[in-house]
């Protein structure tokens, strides 16, 4: 969008962090992380959407003003060293040059305004940091792998995939503008979950060195959870686990109907994997839904379950022929 008043005011703030002889290197870098973050809110103060981190807002800025790969990469390169140092208290010329460089790119690039003539000898004329795009030479759409440890000095998971067994890969993550927002994903596998742990990799890009790319992390594929029970587990102001907890141990009340509603939905689930299931295959499972529920109807009410559940599977497997 053009607005050279609003480039103007952005340029300006630049200059007057620069010019700050009393402000430290550290306080310099935390000023200009902090007009990077007001920079992108400005831009997007109009949308109707909920950021829920800087990633998310500068990733959909970035996409609706096709930025070119190299200036997302300094962003993002920014960003993630800027927030290490003000987490770690310490910093260097190079991350400072780098904000300064990033943020001047960043207007000229959302405001279509040249930099100001001012900031000429205050912007480097390189980038601190090189830029080397990944070179792709496969793509999966999804693999299966045991990922058994973590370098995290490399952000690389080590693993190994199932239909290569015999071979041992790495696996990148915390790639900006990529598979950055799985970061809480990792952090959980190495806290909570541990090692060896199943993935599923979804859409992996695998490049000339061999380091697999994947755009989404699946944790244990093979483990389904009741959807409602979590919803149970929160509440307006916090989370409140033991709520679900207590009612665990009330009684509840059994009916041929919410078993049908059960029954249908595993159906459901089970047709959209394999669109071939035959009705005498799939039923007997159906006991493994909840097998102490089922033990409460008689062999009536079993045969009506049957029955009326043969019906919903007619319909469930002709209407999912269909799409």
């Amino acid at each position: 969008m053009k607005n050279e008043a609003l480039a103007k005011l952005f340029y300006r703030e630049i200059w007057k962090i620069a010019q700050n002889e009393a402000l430290p290197l550290l306080g310099k870098v935390e000023a200009l992380y902090r007009l990077l973050q007001v920079l992108f809110m400005e831009v997007t103060k109009q949308e109707r959407l909920q950021f829920s981190t800087l990633f998310a807002r500068i990733a959909y800025v970035s996409h609706q003003y096709h930025f070119d790969k190299k200036l997302q990469f300094y962003i993002h390169t920014f960003r993630r060293q800027a927030e290490h140092v003000l987490q770690n208290k310490n910093t260097d010329e190079k991350v400072y040059e780098l904000g300064l460089k990033v943020i001047a790119e960043t207007i000229a690039a959302l405001f279509e305004t040249p930099v100001l003539a001012d900031l000429q000898g205050i912007i480097p004329e390189n980038w601190a940091v090189p830029f080397r795009p990944a070179e792709v030479r496969a793509f999966r759409p999804k693999i299966r792998a045991v990922a058994l440890s973590d370098d995290s000095e490399h952000n690389q998971l080590i693993a190994k995939v199932e239909d290569q067994p015999e071979a041992t890969i790495r696996i990148q993550y915390g790639l900006p503008e990529h598979n950055e927002n799985f970061d809480p994903t990792i952090a959980a596998i190495r806290k909570v979950f541990g090692f060896p742990i199943t993935l599923n990799l979804l859409d992996v890009e695998i490049d000339t060195a061999g380091i697999y790319r994947p755009k989404a992390f699946v944790v244990e594929p093979d483990y389904l959870m009741d959807v409602s029970a979590v919803a149970e587990c929160f509440r307006e102001t916090q989370p409140e686990p033991f709520l679900h907890l207590l009612k665990k141990f009330l009684p509840f009340d059994s009916s041929k109907h919410l078993a049908l509603g059960n029954i249908a939905n595993f159906f459901l689930d089970e047709l959209m994997h394999k669109s071939d299931w035959a009705f005498k295959e799939l039923f007997p499972k159906v006991f493994q839904i909840n097998p102490l529920s089922f033990s409460l109807f008689d062999n009536t009410e079993i045969r009506e379950i049957q029955q009326t559940s043969q019906l919903h599977f007619i319909n469930l497997k002709n209407w999912s022929n269909r799409i």
